[in-house]
């Protein structure tokens, strides 16, 4: 029985690692793992969104535009349309001040809706809390339970659904190479 013995090697000859290129690889894998700072200026949101929403605070449509304050603070004004319980339509507008976090999630506004039907000016208490979904592109979709206070008739309940977009300002370098 022949027993084989196999050659023995210098550390770093056919693919052994040295002692330097442990070191190193050692190095970058602690270099790759750690935990990276994340930088504190991140595009900022956009200031204003505009949408369509049906079902919505405003009635059976509304046509809105949203302002943020702050970070995740906005006011939100639109013209909508509201049928009666007389069978007479009016035209609505909302009034909202609420969280709406920039980047999507829950959202919750409380605000006034003001009824103007035959001359005469109407407020209605209303709230909206829902979820706000805010694609990569601008696009933004809201889905929310938007009970409205009737006052003597009682609360009319509604899920409002709304589609619409960030506006964006032109960059300077957009404008510039546009013209």
């Amino acid at each position: 029985m022949l027993l084989h013995h196999a050659p023995r090697y210098a550390w770093g000859q056919l693919g052994v690692p040295t002692q330097r290129m442990m070191a190193r690889l050692i190095l970058v894998l602690v270099l790759a793992t750690a935990p990276q700072a994340q930088p504190t200026a991140t595009a900022p949101p956009s200031r204003y969104v505009q949408y369509l929403e049906a079902l919505g605070n405003g009635g059976i449509g509304s046509m809105n535009i949203e302002r943020r304050l702050g970070e995740d603070l906005a006011i939100r004004v639109g013209v909508g349309w509201a049928p009666d319980l007389e069978g007479q339509g009016s035209f609505t507008a909302p009034v909202l001040v609420g969280y709406v976090p920039s980047d999507g999630g829950v959202e919750v506004s409380l605000g006034l809706v003001l009824r103007y039907r035959q001359g005469l000016a109407e407020p209605w208490g209303t709230v909206a809390a829902g979820y706000r979904w805010v694609r990569p592109g601008g696009a933004v979709f809201r889905a929310t339970f938007t009970p409205i206070d009737l006052g003597p008739s009682g609360v009319f309940p509604s899920i409002g659904l709304s589609i619409g977009s960030e506006i964006r300002p032109l960059s300077p370098r957009t404008t510039a190479s546009s013209r």
